[in-house]
């Protein structure tokens, strides 16, 4: 069932709304206007210092990542105690969930996942099954 257009809607008088127009950035409180040959030119230059800006972050990231790994960090999550990983392995011998196992144990489903993609004979059994 189709609902009726409104009179206005029929005649085409219905204007598009103010948010949906192509329209330049006006500012109250400063001179900035995207309108004008400089304004746009000065917004150019701020997405140009935020470009900029955002690269030093990531090379500082990336050094700060070197660093780290030259002293001997382990980077990344701390690995499940091996013998949670066997508990896994067990209760999913037994048939039971990913998200039982999970909720077991107290781990995330994420790391039951995991666990399975390191014993691929185990993993493809149940995903046939």
């Amino acid at each position: 069932m189709t609902r009726p257009a409104s009179m206005q809607q029929k005649r085409g008088h219905v204007k598009q709304p103010r948010f949906m127009k192509r329209e330049s950035a006006c500012s109250f409180t400063s001179k900035d206007d995207s309108s004008t040959t400089a304004g746009k030119a000065m917004f150019q230059m701020l997405g140009v210092f935020a470009e900029f800006e955002r690269g030093i972050i990531r090379e500082r990231v990336n050094a700060g990542l070197a660093r780290a790994r030259a002293n001997g960090t382990k980077l990344g999550r701390r690995r499940v105690d091996p013998a949670v990983e066997a508990r896994i392995l067990e209760l999913r011998a037994n048939g039971d969930g990913v998200l039982k196992i999970g909720r077991t144990l107290g781990v995330g489903t994420s790391v039951v996942q995991r666990v399975f993609k390191q014993q691929p004979s185990l993993h493809r059994a149940h995903q046939v099954s």
